[in-house]
């Protein structure tokens, strides 16, 4: 990886919708498309957030319907 480049920045209430959170990871769907086995952060888009995240490692990833703007993705996340 290059310097200065980073984990991709996901975020919960703009990119992708929160399904479940739990100990070990969260559950999300969107439209981005997330790749198995590569490290994200995970950020949320609510008042108070301070911009900061939580690197988590994709675990699993696949179509999960057809949505009116394309297809939409639903998958899990582990912590890192």
């Amino acid at each position: 990886m290059a310097a200065g480049v980073g984990a991709p920045r996901i975020c919960i209430g703009r990119d992708v919708a929160l399904v479940a959170e739990r100990q070990d990871g969260v559950e999300i769907e969107g439209r981005p498309r997330l790749r198995p086995g590569h490290v994200i952060e995970i950020t949320r888009a609510e008042p108070g957030a301070n911009g900061s995240g939580r690197r988590a490692t994709v675990a699993s990833w696949r179509v999960w319907r057809l949505g009116a703007n394309g297809l939409v993705y639903r998958g899990f996340c582990e912590w890192a």
